[in-house]
């Protein structure tokens, strides 16, 4: 199990079903990611109390995330996304230059270091201007070609 976010009295979590390396090389480690997810709305008094569960209930409903790529990279560091609308591949940086996230990236950021630093947070060498970055791929693998400026 991997968290997600917890905000605002809701909580969602990662499970990683399969991981599978489809190339590696040069700038990095691109994994193909099978994964389902899942989510609770607690009441505000019970988080004052308690604070958030760090995994989900025994009985939660786990729905297919399908499929993502992770690019466990030091300079691109990136979750890839097919994108069903424009028919093409997404991938985004969840990262600052220090290797932190925003609350929007969290859950992403959180899935990426357990793939890719086993649950380690990520220590990356990349400039200011590749932090959260984003950018359209035809296949997963292009993010291998992606310049580095």
């Amino acid at each position: 199990m991997v968290m997600g976010r917890c905000h605002m009295d809701s909580c969602w979590w990662w499970r990683v079903d399969k991981t599978e390396l489809v190339k590696e090389g040069g700038p990095g480690q691109l994994f193909k990611v099978e994964v389902a997810t899942t989510s609770a709305d607690y009441a505000e008094q019970d988080v004052d109390k308690n604070g958030y569960p760090d995994f989900p209930a025994k009985n939660a409903r786990w729905e297919k995330g399908g499929e993502a790529f992770m690019f466990c990279s030091k300079t691109r560091p990136a979750y890839i996304e097919y994108n069903l609308k424009d028919k093409t591949f997404m991938a985004d940086n969840p990262f600052d230059e220090k290797g932190v996230t925003s609350g929007a990236t969290e859950g992403v950021g959180n899935l990426y270091a357990y793939v890719c630093h086993v649950e380690q947070p990520p220590v990356l060498d990349m400039p200011p201007e590749r932090a959260f970055f984003s950018v359209v791929l035809q296949k997963p693998t292009d993010i291998f070609n992606y310049p580095i400026k």
